[in-house]
């Protein structure tokens, strides 16, 4: 298992992950990057902000980033299409 910490950029602004997670391979934490992009995507339309132009940069304990992840890539093909919509539509109904 390798640790990858997930840097959240936007608008210019860097977001830091500090703690990153485990995972057996690269694909398994870009699956985690496109859930997280969807999740994050989905509060900022509540809040009436733009949700795309963001992107995660996947960097290992060395400090390499290995992977950049769009958000955008969340939407045009996250490999679990059906659950982060059950979880979109779990979301919308605790605000309502």
């Amino acid at each position: 298992m390798s640790r990858y910490f997930f840097h959240q950029v936007h608008a210019g602004r860097r977001i830091e992950d500090h703690q990153g997670s485990l995972h057996s391979t690269l694909d398994g934490a870009r699956n985690e990057a496109l859930t997280g992009a969807l999740e994050i995507m989905v509060g900022r339309l509540w809040k009436g902000q733009d949700p795309n132009h963001s992107y995660f940069e996947i960097v290992d304990l060395a400090g390499d980033v290995v992977l950049i992840v769009p958000f955008q890539d969340a939407i045009k093909g996250h490999p679990r299409e059906t659950q982060p919509a059950k979880e979109i539509d779990q979301q919308i109904a605790r605000r309502e």
